[in-house]
């Protein structure tokens, strides 16, 4: 009770002062003497009565707003400390997590090392003997080859050494004609293939072009222009410029419009193509 009498001071000055006033007001209003007189007309004096339920009231508000502050601030202080708890914990979770992974990294390492090893010792270990194994097929090769050379006459040895010189010489010598006269005809072969090829794309681009192709109004007759055109791997259409205008700007214009919209292009099966047709020209001249 103290506390709350402490705590709102002005509240019970102020009431306490409004009691001294109606007390004076009461005690020099009576009239002490003997002689009757009528009673002055007085002004009404409008004072406020202090409800002692209204301050009581207003002290247990007051009371319940600083329960309710202190309540206030001791849950923030709480979620202070629980949220300061739970950075410490995953601060700590964290180095567990880094010291565990630089443990599991350093094991790894020594592991792959050790395997390194065994796969270098074994790899040692199977070249070496590789290559015993072939110098004792080596040393058995020239004993056999050493006992046939002593069975054989030194001239017929050489009289056949030559002649099979000779054939086998004849033979690569045909085998190498054949062989360009074969080459020969599959480059002529294939470099036809390759300018019927390289003139259907060029009949195909023109054509889809054509079809995408819308005349401008008042758009003279008998117009063409050279066009130049940049294309992907699969025939999108990345650039296109005109390199010889038709004199008219609009049409000029309409083709380059053509172009793009006939996006994608036509491009050649033969992968030895397809860098050619990355940069292509042709002259655009309407069917219609």
């Amino acid at each position: 009770m103290w506390e709350l009498i402490q705590t709102n001071q002005k509240a019970l000055g102020a009431a306490v002062g409004i009691h001294l006033m109606l007390l004076l007001v009461m005690f020099f209003g009576v009239n002490w003497t003997d002689d009757a007189k009528p009673l002055p007309v007085t002004p009404v004096v409008q004072a406020t009565v202090v409800d002692q339920a209204a301050l009581d009231r207003e002290v247990k508000k007051l009371k319940a707003a600083e329960d309710k502050k202190r309540k206030q601030k001791e849950a923030a202080e709480k979620k202070k400390k629980a949220e300061a708890k739970r950075k410490a914990d995953e601060k700590k979770r964290k180095a567990e997590a880094k010291r565990k992974a630089a443990e599991k990294k350093k094991q790894e390492a020594a592991k792959k090392k050790r395997l390194a090893e065994e796969k270098k010792k074994k790899a040692a270990a199977e070249k070496k003997r590789l290559a015993e194994e072939k110098k004792q097929k080596a040393a058995a090769e020239k004993q056999r080859k050493a006992e046939e050379a002593a069975k054989k006459a030194a001239a017929e040895k050489k009289r056949q050494a030559e002649e099979a010189a000779l054939k086998k010489a004849e033979a690569e010598k045909k085998k190498a004609e054949a062989a360009a006269r074969q080459l020969e005809l599959e480059a002529q072969y294939q470099a036809e293939q390759d300018l019927t090829e390289k003139q259907l794309i060029m009949a195909a681009i023109q054509q889809k072009v054509d079809r995408n192709w819308l005349r401008p109004p008042g758009t003279p007759q008998n117009l063409s222009c050279e066009v130049r055109v940049r294309l992907g791997a699969n025939g999108s259409v990345l650039l296109v410029s005109i390199i010889k205008s038709s004199g008219d700007v609009g049409f000029d214009r309409s083709v380059e419009s053509a172009v793009s919209k006939a996006d994608p292009l036509p491009m050649p099966t033969s992968p030895r193509l397809v860098s050619q047709f990355r940069d292509i020209r042709f002259v655009f001249k309407p069917s219609s």
